[in-house]
């Protein structure tokens, strides 16, 4: 079972997205009681652009293991996808409440909500993942997107510079600097 799912694993990490279906099959086969095959097989649909069938394959995955945190992920992204953006924020959230430590979850949820312009449910995602020190430049720039979008130039200033401290090569960081007339 696992040399079939780390193998489509690999497949998947060099692009090789057929080739790692054969072997998520294999690994489905080998252990029908998991999820994971089929989460990763939806994940290499999604990748191919198919997501109809990645929709077939999260709904199995949640037949074998109802409310796993990686399927209302994907599940989540498949909804982002066919631009049901609310229903994708709830899939989000359901992952989070499944795992409260899936920083993918929280990550998407964070990003989404921003682009809606649900600033209050953005930082709250960004301030969580910043405390588990999840990709700190990057929840730095978030925050800053967040206090632009509220209407706080100072304040997403200190985060983008805080950004930039952090990943001196941010180019989007010393962008929105630029585009906000500091430095």
């Amino acid at each position: 079972y696992e040399l079939h799912l780390f193998l489509g694993d690999a497949y998947s990490g060099t692009k090789m997205y057929r080739e790692a279906l054969d072997e998520y099959t294999a690994a489905r086969l080998a252990n029908p009681a998991t999820a994971e095959p089929l989460v990763a097989a939806a994940r290499a649909h999604l990748s191919l652009g198919d997501a109809r069938s990645a929709l077939a394959d999260i709904t199995a995955a949640e037949r074998v293991e109802p409310n796993a945190d990686e399927a209302l992920l994907v599940r989540g992204t498949i909804r982002e996808q066919q631009q049901e953006m609310t229903q994708a924020l709830d899939d989000y959230a359901a992952a989070i409440a499944a795992n409260p430590s899936n920083s993918q979850a929280r990550a998407r949820l964070a990003g989404l909500a921003l682009g809606m312009g649900q600033y209050e449910k953005a930082r709250e995602q960004f301030e969580l993942l910043l405390r588990l020190n999840y990709r700190p430049s990057r929840m730095h720039f978030g925050l800053g997107q967040v206090a632009q979008g509220q209407g706080d130039a100072a304040r997403a200033a200190t985060e983008y510079r805080v950004a930039l401290r952090l990943e001196p090569t941010f180019a989007d960081a010393r962008t929105a600097l630029h585009q906000l007339g500091v430095q």
